[in-house]
């Protein structure tokens, strides 16, 4: 077995962080090892704590993760973008990639500084991605009303997620989470709307119009859009 997601001398990487690691059993929650990993053994290497790999620097994609309809880029931004809110739309150009460009959107800001992870629906390799410089750009943001996801806390959150970001969105909801907040990931026919403070409708414009004609009468919470005409890249 080899990692297709980063390079050897990278692992454990950010993906184990946030639950993204394909190749170790133990870290996705089974109980026997069955991997042929050949180096040191991540999951102890977690159970031990010790002290995480070296910073990257900025303007780096630093991991890639793959997705059945969209792929997850873990990158570290300069300073200078400020700390960036979910939703946010970032343009990424890959130099020693010809020039390769991706669009895609911020769902979550990781623990270390100026590491975002950002969902895009482009599909080049996820191997050739690791490492690589990138110049970062911003334009906007695709989330319709996002200042209330900036300022929520100690709020109840309900983040229905249409059948191609089931997977991201729950990079959006541990962020959210992190943040003081109560976060589920109900199916789009079961959410009790009216235990939600701030409701996130998330998917194809079709079914973000089906999830908000079922919002019952004197719904007081506050709403979320994000509708993939939005984009998150391609």
């Amino acid at each position: 077995m080899s990692c297709q997601d980063v390079v050897a001398g990278s692992c454990p990487c950010v993906l184990a962080d946030i639950d993204e690691c394909r190749y170790c059993s133990l870290l996705q929650g089974k109980e026997v090892c069955n991997c042929d990993w050949r180096g040191y053994c991540v999951y102890e290497w977690y159970q031990a704590a010790r002290s995480r790999v070296p910073e990257y620097p900025p303007d780096t994609l630093v991991a890639a993760v793959l997705h059945p309809s969209t792929l997850g880029l873990i990158v570290k931004m300069r300073e200078a973008l400020g700390a960036l809110s979910p939703g946010a739309r970032v343009a990424l150009t890959l130099p020693a990639l010809g020039g390769c460009k991706i669009a895609g959107v911020v769902l979550r800001r990781l623990p270390s500084p100026q590491l975002y992870y950002v969902a895009t629906q482009a599909r080049p390799a996820p191997g050739r991605l690791a490492g690589q410089a990138v110049e970062i750009s911003l334009a906007g943001n695709a989330f319709i009303g996002h200042q209330t996801l900036d300022a929520a806390k100690d709020k109840t959150i309900l983040v229905l997620a249409g059948q191609a970001l089931q997977d991201p969105l729950r990079q959006l909801a541990a962020g959210l989470a992190r943040q003081g907040n109560r976060v589920e990931l109900p199916a789009f026919g079961e959410a009790d709307f009216q235990k939600a403070d701030i409701l996130v409708i998330a998917g194809a414009d079709s079914e973000v119009k089906q999830a908000a004609t079922r919002l019952p009468p004197g719904f007081k919470g506050k709403v979320v859009l994000w509708p993939l005409s939005a984009a998150i890249g391609s």
